[in-house]
């Protein structure tokens, strides 16, 4: 009877420890998920000329996380990227002949969505971009 109970003690501490580890695994993780956000970026490109698009952490020094092309009249995704949720994410949006500065959009966390468009007729005119929500 003695042995049994020298057996039994030991399995009931292992699952006594398993379950406490896995405990403290699950809050480990929960603390962990909520550190960090998820952006990315879906653009339409109405323009007649191809547009650039760059993802740009801000917080300590920029860092270019990702970069793409669109052509005229295409749409493209730019992301997703996570960081941790202390920083900030940028779209920047720029063609070759855009006379002003390139644009920059502070995004959201989750997707987010904009139509690229030029003012005027020729292909020089400002940029222009509308935030698209369904």
């Amino acid at each position: 009877m003695k042995i049994l109970a020298a057996v039994a003690r030991p399995a009931r501490l292992t699952r006594f420890a398993r379950t406490g580890a896995l405990a403290l695994a699950s809050v480990a993780i929960a603390a962990l998920g909520g550190c960090y956000n998820t952006y990315s970026a879906d653009v339409r490109n109405t323009t007649p000329q191809p547009v650039y698009m760059q993802l740009v952490k801000t917080g300590g020094a920029p860092n270019l996380l990702r970069s793409a092309r669109l052509g005229p009249g295409d749409r493209g995704s730019i992301g997703p990227v996570t960081i941790d949720q202390r920083d900030l994410v940028r779209l920047v949006i720029d063609t070759g002949p855009n006379p002003n500065r390139p644009l920059t959009l502070d995004l959201r966390p989750g997707l987010n969505v904009y139509e690229v468009q030029q003012e005027g007729t020729m292909t020089s005119g400002p940029l222009r971009v509308r935030e698209i929500t369904n």
